[in-house]
């Protein structure tokens, strides 16, 4: 049986860096991002990419991602869970998103 997301979850909202939306591009799944405050250039593709548009259209908590993460791609909850922790560590590692309490 699969059950909804951990209520002990962290309740802090993700977002993405501020960044403006003409330094963010995307093509066929593929997400390039411009990173003015390092000068950096990130290709986000597939999920990882998707998961940073969320964020960038507005800030969510990890519950929300997990349960788009089910809606759009049909994961399990447990499998969602550990999906969603993985990409929020990739993207945080790229300083491109971080959480607020």
């Amino acid at each position: 049986m699969v059950s909804g997301p951990d209520p002990a979850a962290p309740t802090g909202l993700w977002q993405t860096a501020a960044l403006p939306a003409a330094h963010i591009r995307e093509w066929a799944q593929r997400w390039v991002v411009y990173d003015h405050r390092t000068g950096e250039t990130h290709l986000l593709e597939g999920a990882a990419g998707a998961l940073f548009q969320w964020l960038h259209q507005t800030p969510r908590n990890q519950r929300e991602l997990i349960e788009k993460c089910i809606q759009d791609w049909g994961h399990e909850v447990e499998d969602a869970e550990a999906f969603i922790e993985q990409l929020l560590a990739e993207l945080r590692r790229r300083q491109l998103v971080w959480e607020r309490s």
